[in-house]
């Protein structure tokens, strides 16, 4: 009785197409699967980079930053709001 290593040692060819056949097995099962675990979520953002070249953390956050949360804030459906004031940009 020979083991399964001769046989790959003998029949490349028949080894390479058994891994092949199994291969393609799997990606057409892997399409198949149904998405239960993987619901669909909406997650609305908006990101607002604003640039204000040459000026400083502060300066930005005052000339643009607070503008903008004033201004988006106002919005309906706004929950909530972050920014981040750096040199030069406001997120």
């Amino acid at each position: 009785m020979t083991s399964f290593a001769e046989f790959s040692v003998r029949r490349p060819l028949g080894v390479i197409l058994l891994i092949a056949a199994i291969s393609v097995f799997g990606f057409f099962a892997i399409g198949q699967l149904p998405l239960l675990f993987l619901p669909e979520i909406e997650s609305p953002n908006l990101s607002v980079i604003a640039p204000y070249p040459n000026s400083s953390p502060e300066e930005v956050e005052r000339r643009v930053a607070t503008p903008l949360e004033g201004a988006i804030g106002g919005m309906s459906g706004v929950e909530s709001m972050s920014s981040t004031s750096s040199a030069s940009s406001a997120r």
